[in-house]
């Protein structure tokens, strides 16, 4: 390369490093005219191609360099890159893959291949390929926060706090870094500590609409409604399309008491994103239309997200004693004096009611929607077997006939019972027993209340379990679980099979 092209193409570069595209590409092109077949010339005329979203030119160019220069790994890589935006997955870890060939020390190349491995799903790999990229180059900002966000989704959250630490002291302006580490946060139970990072992603970047959303969530979380009601409205003011921050508020707003308003941000969620989970449940509860059941992807996220301090909100501040009462009500009728061979328990949740029902039980199964649920309950010891599904649909696998059933808080969420007190039916014995609880009303077989959750009178109760052949043992209204305002009525109930 004489001395004056060296130059050129040094001054093209300068100005290519500093965004001033038109003045390297046009040197480039002086270079190109004298020289036509300059690798060096051709790649970054594509990487200029690329830069202006002209995919084709990019390729173009690029691929010529490489066939002068086969052995040019920085070529490979930005080739790999436009595959990428292509969505041509393959061809791009291929490209990337023949760059770490040609130089393995490329922390650039070991990074792209980690980005497009975990868009693929394969966690594990892209893992590898980011700590690789850090051992070549370890001030990567970058690569430590995809590092970050790979051990979040694979469960690693310690490691996955580390990572985003160590990227905010690489790089402290760093927003979406201390948003990220503020969700770790968040879900290993550091709300206070969430917030400040919330906070100084939004120091950075005021226009940041996730973390205005996300800083709402954790505001609600710890109690602070009206802060969160504010967070959420900042999030929208920045991104009125962000249905889950109109989902989100709709909560607030619903808990402040300001329904009318609820049902509006609720209504904006269903109009932008009608599949979104539960919310048009929840607008549903608020306009008065009761439904049949609510959904199940609804009831799935409401408790895998409550399951770390179910049992502590549930008996300490909701001051919920129903498998209690239900055990009680057995012991008043002598139907507690004997072992019961096969027990079922409907929705076991965290396993409260398995603890109250398992000196009697030969045998006992529970079964719950909610993984996190379920997995707080095998750290309880307390069942012979534990399932995540739907109630109806385990009891047909199961099979196995059941002398007793119990379900407690469950049938909050599900309105018309009779689907699944006929399923019952099917696998119970002779004198079988049902113990359950309702939320209570007078009012018509059954609604859905503001709260989300199905309240059933006892004439829609006794309805239905005369038709599938039960008789009631007991019955009695009770004190259920202490909400804001007040009591909320509920219902214990005894049946057996005639």
């Amino acid at each position: 390369m004489t001395q004056r092209l060296q130059h050129s193409l040094t001054l093209a570069q300068r100005h290519h490093a500093v965004g001033e595209l038109s003045e390297a590409k046009g040197i480039y092109r002086k270079i190109l005219r004298d020289t036509p077949n300059h690798p060096i010339a051709l790649h970054l005329m594509g990487v200029i191609a690329y830069q202006n979203r002209e995919n084709d030119v990019a390729l173009d160019f690029i691929k010529k360099a490489l066939i002068i220069k086969p052995d040019y790994a920085e070529a490979h890589n930005n080739l790999g890159v436009i595959f990428k935006e292509l969505k041509e997955i393959d061809e791009a870890i291929t490209c990337y893959k023949r760059a770490l060939t040609i130089n393995n020390d490329y922390a650039e190349a070991h990074y792209n291949l980690g980005v497009v491995l975990k868009e693929i799903g394969k966690l594990d790999e892209a893992i590898t390929s980011y700590k690789r990229a850090l051992e070549h180059k370890p001030d990567y900002a970058e690569a430590l926060y995809n590092l970050g966000n790979s051990l979040n989704e694979c469960g690693e959250l310690e490691e996955a706090i580390a990572s985003y630490r160590e990227t905010i002291t690489i790089k402290p302006d760093y927003a979406e870094a201390h948003s990220n580490l503020g969700n770790v946060l968040k879900i290993i139970g550091k709300p206070n500590e969430a917030e400040f990072s919330y906070r100084k992603a939004l120091a950075i970047r005021p226009d940041y609409a996730e973390a205005h959303s996300n800083l709402g969530a954790v505001l609600r979380e710890l109690g602070r409604l009206n802060d969160a009601e504010e967070s959420y409205k900042k999030a929208l003011s920045i991104k009125p399309d962000f249905a889950e921050t109109h989902s989100n508020l709709g909560h607030v707003l619903h808990a402040l008491g300001k329904f009318n308003e609820a049902a509006d941000s609720l209504r904006k969620a269903v109009g932008i994103e009608p599949d979104l989970p539960g919310v048009q449940h929840r607008l549903n509860a608020l306009l008065g239309i009761t439904t049949d059941f609510a959904p199940r992807q609804y009831v799935e996220d409401i408790f895998n997200s409550y399951a770390k301090k179910f049992d502590n909100h549930l008996v300490n501040v909701l001051k919920y004693d129903a498998p209690i009462m239900l055990k009680k009500a057995l012991l008043d009728l002598g139907l507690a004096q004997r072992k019961y061979k096969n027990v079922i328990d409907l929705g076991c949740g965290t396993g409260l009611s398995g603890l109250e029902f398992r000196d009697i039980a030969e045998t006992l199964i529970g079964i719950d929607l909610s993984e996190e649920m379920v997995r707080k309950a095998e750290q309880k010891n307390i069942y012979d077997q534990l399932y995540v599904d739907d109630i109806v649909g385990r009891l047909e696998i199961l099979k196995t006939q059941f002398s007793l059933f119990i379900s407690s808080d469950v049938f909050a969420y599900i309105g018309d019972l009779l689907p699944l007190f006929s399923c019952i039916k099917r696998h119970s014995t002779q004198n079988s027993l049902l113990v359950f609880s309702t939320e209570h009303t007078d009012d018509g077989d059954f609604i859905l209340r503001n709260t989300a959750r199905y309240a059933h009178s006892k004439d829609y109760i006794l309805s239905i379990a005369k038709q599938q052949g039960f008789r009631l043992e007991f019955f009695t209204t009770c004190n259920l679980r202490y909400e804001r305002d007040g009591w909320i009525i509920g219902g214990l109930f005894v049946l057996k099979v005639t």
